[in-house]
């Protein structure tokens, strides 16, 4: 079984504070004006956290009791005893014109809720002044309408039913009806508000199904009712009334954990105080998790009195029990067992879609920095072919070079098309496509030139050897390679456009690949840190089980 719900909420936070901690890290490397999938995953990780960090933090709150049950049972005394202070006072306004509510604060104050949705904070005095003057003029009012109908009664004119009719005309004419729908007590100290917000539902004299629908949600909220029954109206048609409508509302929602709390047995003869309770048993058995007999009154005062023969007389301790063993761990346990629930559905949420982005992130990182090595890889091929070709021909005309030229180009931009795509990681944004052919243009005039000089120092060689013959009859064959020299300045040059061409398409390719994996992820150099922030997230997770 759970520790105390505070306990729980403690383990619990325990898990979601360092996953908190962990986004809190991250964002500052990865958030932009761009939705990135990296900010997607983690506006998902933080929403969902905030969602169960809100469910979780619902293991503050109090429960929720409402107490039920038909006017002048005992409802306000029973609610002083539970509180374990005179906060309510008996009133003559019918409760069937508000809803009570009684909540532990720092500061003590009420607060007035009217029709309207004004509301008014008063001290608790300036409260009771308020509240008293609302009951002055419902009493006056009623006084008002007794003399009248007395006065025509007096005349003997008119029969029961005439009489009748007349105080409802009186009443709907001069009943001060209040306007107020809703008094909040916050108190600083009581015994079942440390754990219960406690709720006192207007009087059930008439049908619950047709009381104001506030009252409707406040049962269906509620952690627990407390159906008040007086002891000497045990088998009384309204009892039988109520408990069959509540039942009712039970089908509509769920059921409710119901103690009956038999009140007013100080009024019960000792002797037939036994007679009640067989009567309730057989009457009540199957409707409530259990029946209590208590006098409110003689618990009220043996609390204000520190007088321990009258709370034991009252019989509110066991009453006390009760709503510990049926209210407070029932619903500590549903209530843990839910959040926990909850957590184990998050933890899975959450980790089917980091695993999910992992498989993406994972194969773009693989192809990111598979394209450094393809790309150096392909265009370095290309230079050693280009210069390879050259080493193997003889540069007579400017044909080789053209064609040299033709066929750099359509390699580089092959190579280029294939590596752009892979590139470009963000298939919404087109990145313009650099110019990656070479020119060759500039170093045919010298080729040309160089054919020109070699047919005069072929010439003038011929013309030097026969020299040589005639004069020293010597037979000279000494030829500088000019062509050799030539074709070794051409190489330099032709090595120096590819090898710039090469570096103009790798910063392109480099810029597209890092500009474009950051619009879809995250700036490359941090990466290993979004890894591990998915990687911590994963292992806090799995301390689950």
């Amino acid at each position: 079984m759970y520790n105390s719900r505070y306990e729980e909420l403690n383990n619990i936070m325990k898990i979601i504070t360092p996953i908190e901690n962990e986004i809190n890290n991250i964002t500052k490397y990865i958030y932009t004006k761009d939705k990135t999938k990296s900010i997607y995953i983690i506006d998902y990780i933080q929403k969902e956290i905030n969602k169960l960090k809100n469910n979780v933090k619902e293991l503050e709150n109090p429960f929720v009791l409402c107490i039920v049950g038909c006017g002048n049972y005992g409802k306000s005394t029973l609610i002083n005893s539970l509180i374990k202070r005179e906060v309510v006072a008996t009133k003559d306004i019918p409760s069937t014109w508000k809803v009570d509510v009684f909540l532990k604060s720092n500061l003590e104050k009420i607060e007035i809720i009217y029709d309207n949705e004004e509301k008014i904070l008063k001290s608790i005095q300036g409260g009771y002044r308020l509240l008293k003057d609302e009951e002055d003029k419902y009493k006056k009012s009623k006084e008002k309408i007794y003399r009248l109908v007395q006065e025509l009664k007096k005349e003997n004119t008119k029969t029961k039913k005439e009489l009748k009719e007349y105080k409802r005309e009186l009443e709907e004419k001069y009943l001060y009806k209040p306007q107020i729908c809703k008094i909040k007590y916050y108190l600083k100290e009581g015994n079942l508000i440390n754990d219960f917000t406690i709720v006192d539902t207007p009087g059930l004299n008439q049908s619950l199904l047709n009381t104001d629908k506030k009252v409707e949600r406040y049962y269906e909220i509620a952690d627990g009712i407390i159906w008040v029954i007086d002891a000497q109206n045990i088998v009384s048609s309204e009892n039988t009334k109520l408990i069959n409508e509540i039942n009712d509302i039970d089908k509509n929602y769920t059921n409710k954990n119901i103690i009956a709390v038999v009140n007013k047995i100080d009024i019960i003869k000792e002797k037939d105080l036994d007679k009640v309770k067989d009567k309730c048993e057989e009457l009540f058995k199957d409707k409530f998790k259990d029946i209590v007999y208590i006098s409110a009154k003689d618990a009220i005062k043996g609390i204000l009195n520190e007088d321990y023969y009258y709370i034991q007389k009252s019989n509110i301790e066991k009453l006390y029990k009760s709503i510990d063993v049926n209210f407070k761990k029932l619903c500590e346990n549903k209530q843990i067992e839910s959040k926990y629930k909850n957590l184990y559905i998050t933890k899975s949420n959450i980790l089917q879609s980091i695993y999910s982005h992992k498989r993406e992130l994972y194969k773009d990182l693989s192809i990111y920095n598979e394209i450094d090595y393809e790309l150096k890889y392909t265009l370095d091929n290309i230079k050693k072919d280009a210069l390879s070709y050259i080493k193997d021909i003889d540069i007579e005309t400017k044909d080789h070079i053209i064609s040299l030229q033709n066929k750099c180009n359509n390699d580089f931009s092959n190579i280029y098309d294939i590596i752009y795509k892979k590139s470009n990681f963000n298939k919404d944004s087109i990145y313009q496509k650099i110019d990656t052919n070479i020119n060759l243009d500039k170093i045919q005039v010298p080729i040309q030139k160089q054919l020109k000089d070699k047919a005069k120092e072929d010439k003038l060689e011929n013309l030097f050897n026969k020299f040589l013959v005639k004069a020293f009859n010597e037979d000279v064959n000494y030829k500088p390679n000019y062509l050799s020299i030539n074709k070794e300045l051409i190489t330099k040059d032709i090595e120096k456009i590819l090898k710039d061409n090469i570096n103009t398409i790798i910063s392109n390719i480099e810029y597209i690949k890092n500009h474009s994996f950051e619009k879809v992820y995250i700036d490359y150099k941090y990466i290993n840190i979004y890894i591990d922030f998915l990687n911590n997230i994963e292992r806090i997770l799995n301390t689950l089980g």
